[in-house]
């Protein structure tokens, strides 16, 4: 074997899994950071030659693996014989360069412990998936730079992205992507892999295919190329062969994950095609009135006529996905011929586009943009879903445009229907898009603009399509701002009117005048005045025809008052749209709620006041919606009709907190009834009874998740609306109904329900999560209530399980998921933040606790000590602690140990340590993971590191055994106490240090030591929650004497920690007032640092006299020579660390160091002005609050706010001074309000 063997510096790659991470956390506001340009460019090459830089095997790369150090370019590897053999293995599997294997399993088994101990089968599996991420991040790291140059827009020629992004595609990327495309197509399953491997290989080669698409698609998008007739008609033959089933593309989709992601890829075809006859440009030329030759336009007439032979090809009966081709190809002839002037050759005449749009409609092919829109994959996909409705949407537009299309006519024809359908699917949750609408500017969307008005001249004659159309197009801020505006404007009422003698006619020109007051339709009591003139849209029978008005409400108006009807509730279609608007409306527009809930101060509310004296009750839109609610059925319909209504009312509920909670909360919302006595709760406004909701409640969450697939669920709603009620502080019986409905019901039951979509499931659990944080965090600010939730939750049994159920896992367990193909990445992610969340839950929990014996909350305590099935609860959080896939889980589990660790300690029979639920082969993973997170994490993840830190202070103070065990050195583990071995007790251990080897989480916290001097400037957090663990470790001496044994040989311990206090004694101290936050806590740190170094020394000095006193002892009770050598030994340690110790203290006295520090502790003056002004402030806000609320105007302030002001108000009344304030104001001619 050859010590160091050279191979082809480009087989080196850096992890693209990495790189990717690091562009999707970086601003889009802003450029790239230098190091991350400098990545970029450094793997241009890569980017440029898409996969082809991973290799096959060959014999020289076999070879090389055969030295000690192989060098890779600038890069060198030593060769680990294991990962040597796994690297050989997986290189024959998957057909890689026996380097690059190397590569892989080194850089995989870095991030994840278990990959190179499991057995074949799940390593191979793993690498696979491992490898095929690698090869995907490459290409979204490719897709990311385009989309991010496309998000820049037009900026300076210095932005990095927009010059990677052109310099990919000067090197020839666009050839390179569409060969490598058709060799996807063709490629075939590799003979060597596994044939129980091919599903997974299926899958990944389908998932490159859509990214590389993705990626043809951004070029012609944002034009970094020009698809020229040729690379046109290339892609268009690809196109139909995939369709004929010429190529792999079907075969591969041999799952449903396969099969959707096989449709995905035609689907993207597709709008490559269209996008590319660059319609958009076409619309701008007919617009402008320029002619085509005068115009810039990418193909010649006779490249349109060889494309035309190509297009004929297709047969859209037989093909039914190229049917929209078919029509976007007829348009486009259409607007061509347009712009052709009269003295040109027109040979486009010859053409039948009129024969291309019958066939495409006898085809169906607007049914099939519709199911495009809907498709579950191009809803969660990560790629360019707005670039691709950008090019449906310019296709619609450019269509309506040319044929003229017209949604006013009804009649048989479905067509103007399913327009519409596809308009609300491609504007309906994309900003960009309704920005551009709203936009006058923008020609692209003026057709539909047009349809828009014609829709709305027939409102509210015809409510759905103009509600559903608006409804799509307010997503976001502005857009929203507009709908409102656009409803609320004066725009005129449409009505039928008969005309008979009654009427007067004005004009033959078809101008009516209503000589009696005409009802508006729909609504009781609200009329257009006698004298209205009209004009008529147009004859629907004999005498009768539909009549657009001058009379001018709000249309906004005239909604809630279609929703304050009754009898309106009959009409579905219309209810659930006018709620869908304006859910939509308050949701994206705080201003828009305030407005809508202001209506009925309007004076279109007084004018149908005057002719109706019930309405004005019913017309307060709180009042109308819990009416509306009420009064549902008990179906799928009326299920979604509820998550709509509340979810409105909760977000009237953050805007008007007291007026909504009351409105609400006295409507009995959820049918609240009182069973026999349960709680004696008494007063305050509660009644004393158990508070149950009427199962329709329960009855209307099953049917929604089981038969509705909104992306908002009943439950959600509900959850919501219930969190927000906590938030405003109000006690009443129907919020403590929905707290223990919620958590009683929903929390344990929700599992168990039939799901349409799987990944709901989470949600609804993360949901309910966060409603437990928000009882448990609100319980001290409630009075009788919060004692009831507080005796729910930890005695309440049925709810600890349903959380231990959620966290009662491994991390074994939870990577072996990601390697499943059963379950999908969104509900793993789903699985990971639920456990997360119910760490931090318990964590919260624990805390309510008092460490004293007798607690209240026994049943708790007992769940989380006893040993659940499949693993108890305390083995699962440690395991967890290992769990690098998400680093939240980790920090949870590190908290939620360091609380179980202080509980334990006094609680029977877990006093003598809550290790025992470690079993013993686990400590090793766990000293692993604790020392990577020391390591590795205290930059990348702070908040984890000194939590982590933290975890060993707490284990210092409460379970010594689980220190001893956890920082036993490396190599001598098995002589030590197992982690389960209760022996060691705290009055056990030896005050001889017997430890003579290496401990790495010593060599870890002592690299933050040897920086001390530097972190205490930069960093004082990490540096004192790590003084804060050696503390702990030095006030525990007897039991970690082993410990600090390895401490004291590190070199220059005690000088490191003096030169951190040193080197800053005398330093000035800066005003607190001219501070930043971030600047007066390190400040603050710094201090505590210091104390905490002195107070390391000074409890050293007392161990030392201590331990010279036992030594000596030790040594006149020696019975051999070795015994006499090695105290003697031990002697001259222990003496060398005292005279360093002494020697800094002195060296102190003289160079005034302690004078210095006494001064620098005793001059930081506090300022009074800060408070005093923070006083006058808050008085300032109480006055004008109580001015507010004077005149009845409580505002968003939250009721228990509210009450805590009257309160002070109320006092502040019967004061002496107040009352003699108030004469001397009215001798001065004031009165009081």
């Amino acid at each position: 074997m050859s010590d160091t063997s050279s191979v082809d510096a480009s087989l080196w790659w850096d992890s693209f899994t990495v790189l990717l991470t690091e562009l999707e956390i970086s601003s889009l506001s802003s450029d790239l950071p230098p190091n991350l340009a400098k990545k970029l460019k450094d793997n241009h090459a890569w980017f440029v030659d898409l996969l082809s830089r991973f290799k096959p095997p060959n014999q020289k790369s076999k070879q090389a693996l055969n030295s000690k150090t192989l060098k890779i370019g600038s890069h060198q590897l030593t060769i680990q014989p294991h990962l040597k053999d796994k690297a050989l293995q997986i290189s024959s599997c998957l057909l890689l360069d026996e380097v690059q294997s190397y590569i892989l399993v080194e850089t995989s088994i870095k991030h994840n412990n278990t990959a190179a101990d499991s057995t074949a089968p799940e390593f191979l599996h793993l690498m696979l998936i491992q490898y095929y991420k690698e090869r995907q991040c490459l290409l979204k790291c490719i897709r990311w730079i385009l989309m991010h140059a496309i998000h820049d827009g037009p900026v300076s020629e210095g932005n990095t992205m927009k010059e990677e992004a052109r310099k990919l595609f000067h090197d020839g990327l666009e050839t390179k992507l569409i060969l490598f495309f058709d060799n996807l197509l063709s490629c075939s399953y590799p003979e060597q892999m596994d044939v129980d491997l091919f599903t997974l290989w299926a899958e990944e080669t389908l998932i490159e295919n859509n990214l590389v698409l993705d990626i043809i698609f951004l070029a012609y998008y944002d034009s970094f190329c020009t698809c020229s007739s040729e690379t046109w008609r290339k892609f268009g033959s690809l196109y139909k062969g995939v369709l004929a089933g010429d190529f792999n593309l079907g075969k591969l989709a041999i799952t449903t994950e396969a099969q959707q992601l096989a449709y995905h890829a035609k689907v993207q075809m597709l709008l490559i095609l269209i996008e590319t006859l660059n319609l958009e440009n076409v619309l701008q030329m007919v617009h402008d009135e320029v002619p085509y030759r005068k115009g810039v336009s990418t193909f010649s007439m006779t490249d349109v006529q060889e494309m035309d032979a190509l297009v004929s090809t297709f047969n859209a009966f037989e093909m039914n996905e190229a049917g929209p081709l078919v029509l976007a190809w007829a348009v486009f002839l259409y607007l061509l011929l347009t712009l052709l002037e009269k003295d040109e050759n027109n040979e486009l005449m010859e053409i039948d586009h009129i024969g291309y749009v019958r066939q495409a409609f006898e085809a169906g092919s607007l049914h099939y943009c519709l199911e495009i829109l809907e498709c579950d994959i191009l809803k969660e996909y990560d790629g360019p879903v707005s670039g691709y409705r950008s090019v449906l949407r310019t296709f619609i537009s450019a269509f309506i445009a040319s044929y003229e299309i017209n949604l006013q006519v009804q009649s048989e024809d479905s067509n103007p229907s399913l327009i519409l359908d596809i308009l609300c699917k491609i504007y309906r949750g994309e900003e960009s898009l309704c920005i551009q609408f709203w936009d006058k500017e923008s020609f692209i969307d003026g057709p539909i603009r047009c349809l828009l008005c014609n829709l709305e001249s027939e409102f509210p004659f015809r409510t759905v399509e103009l509600v559903r159309l608006l409804s799509s197009l307010c997503e976001g801020t502005w857009p929203a701002e507009c709908v409102y505006n656009f409803l609320n404007r004066s725009v005129g009422i449409s009505s039928l009117f008969e005309i008979n003698t009654d009427s007067q006619t004005v004009d033959v020109s078809r101008i009516v005048e209503a000589r009696q007051a005409v009802q508006v339709p729909g609504i009781e009591g609200f009329f257009i005045p006698a004298g209205t003139r009209g004009r008529v849209l147009r004859v629907v029978g004999e005498n009768t025809a539909l009549v657009r008005w001058e009379h001018s409400p709000s249309g906004m108006f005239v909604l809630i008052l279609h929703l304050a009807q009754e009898m309106y509730l009959n009409n579905k279609d219309e209810v659930v749209c006018t709620l869908d608007l304006l859910s939509r409306l308050v949701s994206f527009n705080t201003g828009i709620c305030f407005a809508v809930m202001d209506i009925s101060n309007s004076l279109q509310f007084h004018a149908v006041d005057s002719m109706n004296e019930q309405v004005e009750k019913r017309v307060w839109v709180v009042e109308i919606i819990c009416n509306l609610i009420k009064n549902l059925s008990l179906n799928a319909c009326g299920a979604a009709l509820m998550s709509m209504g509340i979810k409105i009312l909760g977000i009237m509920l953050i805007c008007s907190p007291s007026n909504v909670a009351a409105a609400t909360l006295n409507t009995n919302l959820f049918d609240i009834t009182l069973q026999t006595p349960v709680f004696n709760v008494g007063g305050n406004g509660l009644s004393s009874g158990s508070w149950l909701l009427s199962c329709k409640l329960a009855r209307m969450l099953l049917i929604d998740c089981e038969q509705n697939s909104n992306d908002c669920p009943l439950a959600m709603s509900v959850l919501d609306f219930t969190i927000q009620l906590v938030e405003t502080g109000v006690e009443h019986d129907a919020l403590l109904a929905l707290i223990i409905f919620s958590l009683q019901y929903v929390l344990v039951n929700h599992e168990y329900w039939k799901y349409k979509m799987k990944h709901i499931r989470w949600k609804i659990t993360l949901k309910v999560l966060e409603l437990m944080k928000k009882c448990i965090s609100s319980i001290p600010y409630y009075g009788k209530l919060g004692e009831i939730i507080r005796n729910v939750l930890f005695s309440d049994s049925s709810i600890h399980n349903s959380l231990f159920q959620i966290v009662c896992s491994t991390a074994h367990a939870l990577e072996k998921l990601h390697v499943s193909r059963l379950l999908d990445p969104v509900e793993i992610e789903g699985l990971q933040l639920a456990i997360g969340s119910v760490l931090d839950i318990l964590s919260v929990m624990l805390t309510k606790l008092s460490k004293d014996t007798s607690s209240n909350f026994p049943v708790f305590l007992q769940a989380v000590f006893s040993c659940t099935k499949p693993v108890p609860v305390v083995t699962s959080v440690l395991s967890l602690i290992s769990y690098f896939g998400d680093p939240a889980i980790q920090f949870g589990a590190v908290r939620l140990i360091s609380m179980l660790f202080s509980i334990a300690d006094c609680i029977q029979p877990f006093s003598y340590g809550i290790t025992c639920f470690v079993p013993d082969n686990e400590i090793m993973n766990l000293r692993h993971s604790v020392s990577y997170i020391l390591l590795e994490q205290s930059v990348s993840n702070e908040d984890l590191f000194v939590a982590t830190v933290n975890l060993f202070t707490s284990a210092a103070h409460y379970q010594p055994s689980f220190i001893v065990a956890i920082f036993a050195p490396d190599e001598n583990t098995e002589d030590h106490l197992s982690i389960g071995d209760a022996k060691l007790q705290k009055n056990e251990t030896s005050p001889i240090p017997v430890v003579s080897k290496r401990s790495s989480l010593v060599d870890a916290l002592m690299h933050y030591i040897e920086r001390a001097d530097d972190l205490i400037k930069s960093n004082p957090r990490i540096l004192l929650c790590v003084l804060n663990f050696m503390l702990a470790l030095w006030q525990g001496a007897p039991q970690y004497a082993n410990v600090l044994m390895l401490l004291r040989r590190h070199g220059k311990f005690w000088k490191h920690l003096a030169n951190a206090i040193s080197n800053i004694a005398g330093s000035e101290i800066p005003l607190l007032r001219n501070l930043k936050e971030k600047d007066a806590f390190n400040l603050a740190y710094c201090f505590h640092c210091q104390s905490v170094i002195l107070e390391i020394m000074a409890y050293e000095l007392f161990l030392q006299k201590k331990l010279f006193h036992a030594e000596s002892l030790v040594k006149d009770a020696a019975d051999s020579k070795d015994k006499e050598q090695n105290a003697t030994k031990i002697d001259k340690s222990k003496a060398t660390d005292h005279h360093d110790l002494k020697g800094i203290w002195s060296s102190w006295f003289k160079d005034s160091v302690l004078e210095k520090l006494i001064k620098s502790y005793t001059s930081g003056g506090y300022s009074n002005d800060i408070y005093c002004g923070a006083k006058v402030a808050t008085s300032l806000f109480s006055v004008h609050v109580m001015m507010k609320l004077a005149v009845c105007d409580s505002g968003s302030l939250s009721v228990s706010l509210l009450q805590k002001i009257h309160e002070i108000l109320m006092k502040l009344s019967v004061h002496p001074a107040f009352s003699e304030l108030l004469s001397q104001y009215s001798q001065r001619g004031y009165r009081r309000a």
